[in-house]
């Protein structure tokens, strides 16, 4: 009967020590998530950027919670569409259901609405795929880890007009935030330096006919044409540029290297000048990154935006590294210390406005793939 006793009594602490120690295993657990909002494109027209950044953040978050931390990184994934409502409509669920600490948002024209948001709620909005000259200074929350297309319109600019004696250039930008703002940032730069813009004309991220755009530039008088833009759309209005037997030089941004862009223009893309980042001249971890991202997904990052994506998930790591902390405003004041930091695309420092910065090269495409030409 007492063995009995012994037996029952035992069964009973046993039972309540594993209660206990599951009940504290899960607070501890749960104190040690820290959830990330992710709000990207992953339908509509430029889904396959919101694909490429998903691949890069979640290498990133396997390979931060794979490592000795305090503390796990969680991504709750909603989908913009591209579209400005969709993305505050996600940016409210995120923040008020799901807790999130920190967003990822990709496009300038959904990173731009939740900068209010943002600034209501102080938590921190890490922006990629967003290229207007000014992103970041629209909050003291905002950070961005992709190419300014305003800054490389500029450099692009000073390389036509003083390189190569371009005096006119004839302008079609995609109409949004983004176009807008590399557009205004190249036709500054240009007449400043002396150039004229022949002629400025937007197109729809939706179009898929630019007959009437090119019949404009071939009745002006122009050296190059820019095309700023980005997607299938941008790969098109390339085309039908060419198609439409224009064969002076085209002026754009690193979207050529985008092997989708590529499939769609063919060698239209050859005489085509564009900056590209200097992710392939610089030592960094790339080519680390390249064969961690082969191992996961069987491939080569086919995009750029994969290893920003991933960067952004390192530089969130390192900053609560230096903040020892992971309350809002310690990880905002760890990711303005990182200097220097080692990236998948080279050396990252982030500027006091919060952005990344981000080295420029000047390319030319011929022979199938993009030479540096300064």
């Amino acid at each position: 009967m007492k063995n009995k006793r012994f037996w029952l009594f035992f069964g009973v602490v046993v039972i309540v020590a594993a209660i206990v120690i599951g009940f504290t295993i899960t607070q501890k657990s749960s104190k040690h998530i820290i959830k990330i909002g992710a709000i990207l494109p992953l339908t509509g027209q430029v889904d396959i950027f919101g694909q490429y950044i998903r691949q890069g953040i979640d290498l990133g978050v396997e390979e931060i919670n794979n490592e000795k931390r305090d503390y796990k990184f969680k991504v709750i994934y909603e989908d913009s569409k591209n579209e400005a409502k969709s993305g505050v409509l996600a940016f409210n669920k995120l923040v008020n259901i799901d807790k999130v600490n920190i967003i990822i948002s990709a496009m300038s024209g959904v990173s731009f609405p939740l900068m209010p948001l943002v600034d209501k709620s102080k938590i921190i909005l890490f922006m990629t795929a967003v290229t207007h000259s000014d992103a970041t200074d629209r909050s003291e929350w905002a950070f961005r880890h992709y190419i300014n297309r305003g800054e490389g319109a500029k450099v692009l600019s000073n390389y036509v007009f003083n390189r190569l004696n371009f005096r006119k250039v004839a302008l079609a930008y995609i109409n949004d935030e983004g176009g807008k703002g590399e557009a205004n940032s190249f036709i500054s730069e240009f007449t400043k330096l002396g150039g004229t813009i022949s002629i400025s004309e937007p197109y729809n991220a939706t179009d898929l006919e630019f007959r009437k755009i090119v019949l404009k530039i071939k009745n002006t008088d122009y050296d190059a044409v820019y095309i700023s833009g980005y997607g299938r759309t941008f790969g098109i209005i390339i085309k039908q540029i060419r198609e439409g037997r224009i064969f002076k030089p085209i002026l754009t941004g690193y979207s050529v290297e985008e092997k989708f862009v590529q499939e769609i223009v063919g060698e239209a893309l050859n005489n085509v000048i564009y900056y590209s980042p200097a992710y392939s001249e610089t030592q960094g971890s790339l080519s680390e990154f390249q064969a961690k991202f082969k191992k996961k997904y069987g491939q080569n990052p086919p995009d750029p935006a994969c290893g920003y994506a991933f960067d952004i998930i390192m530089l969130l790591g390192e900053a609560i590294k230096k903040a020892k902390s992971t309350s809002s405003e310690k990880i905002r004041k760890g990711l303005l210390e990182i200097k220097d930091f080692s990236g998948s695309l080279g050396n990252i420092t982030i500027l006091p406005n919060r952005d990344c910065k981000t080295p420029l090269i000047i390319k030319k495409f011929q022979n199938g793939k993009g030479e540096r030409i300064e």
